[in-house]
């Protein structure tokens, strides 16, 4: 894979690699995600992905030093990462559609600077990620490193926003009113029609967190799902 960047225009060079991530990924000349393999060196972020012209020939996607990376905001349950700059184009969106994966990569990524000190035992590195995203009691403060890097989240904003959506696209006499609307559950899952790439459906993986093991006419779906409960509560139940 290393021998591979050096063959790419323009050529690549990765000193030392230290993780590697498949992942799906967007930025501000391409917004919608898409397959890439990331790869984390002790300098350098580099996102491969396939070409647009072609299936069998790999691009560079997006290339920054770490020393650029400003902002690293976890989104809502962990499902999705933005690593933000100081430019527009220094700004990319890594969907793992994974609390532990999200996780995994920011640990990853505190490692490859040399000012990651006493951060593993931090909510947002250790903790569950869909309890504190659903919880509006939590406070879960920033990571902030010596070098001005911030790892942070938009839980209760972005929760909040969520909820709003939802209270106004219910009907009925029976709707609840919005201080009686608790999540359960948060969660993403991404299906593709296997012969059809551009095609794709949505449905809602089970309350009981496990999601479907296959789906109808081989096709992996894309939706993001969220469970509530209505009825008086100081603060909402997370789900597994």
């Amino acid at each position: 894979m290393l021998e591979k960047l050096e063959s790419l225009a323009p050529p690549m060079k990765v000193n030392k690699l230290l993780s590697v991530f498949w992942l799906q990924t967007a930025n501000r000349k391409q917004p919608i995600p898409k397959p890439g393999c990331l790869l984390l060196s002790d300098k350098d972020i580099i996102v491969l992905s396939n070409k647009t012209t072609s299936n069998d020939s790999l691009a560079i996607f997006q290339h920054f030093n770490l020393l650029e990376i400003k902002k690293v905001q976890i989104s809502l349950a962990g499902q999705h990462i933005r690593l933000i700059g100081n430019t527009e184009d220094t700004v990319l969106t890594a969907f793992t559609h994974s609390k532990e994966l999200t996780q995994d990569f920011c640990k990853a990524l505190l490692k490859a600077l040399p000012l990651d000190k006493g951060t593993e035992d931090h909510p947002l590195l250790s903790g569950d990620l869909m309890a504190l995203s659903l919880d509006w009691t939590s406070n879960v403060p920033d990571i902030v490193l010596d070098n001005g890097l911030h790892i942070t989240s938009r839980f209760k904003r972005v929760l909040a926003d969520l909820l709003y959506i939802i209270h106004g696209n219910m009907e009925g006499p029976g709707k609840p009113s919005l201080a009686n609307i608790c999540p359960l559950l948060y969660t993403s899952v991404k299906v593709m029609n296997s012969t059809r790439l551009h095609q794709s459906a949505g449905f809602s993986v089970p309350p009981d967190g496990h999601s479907c093991s296959h789906s109808p006419r081989g096709r992996r779906l894309s939706s993001s799902a969220t469970w509530l409960q209505s009825g008086p509560c100081t603060a909402p139940v997370s789900g597994a």
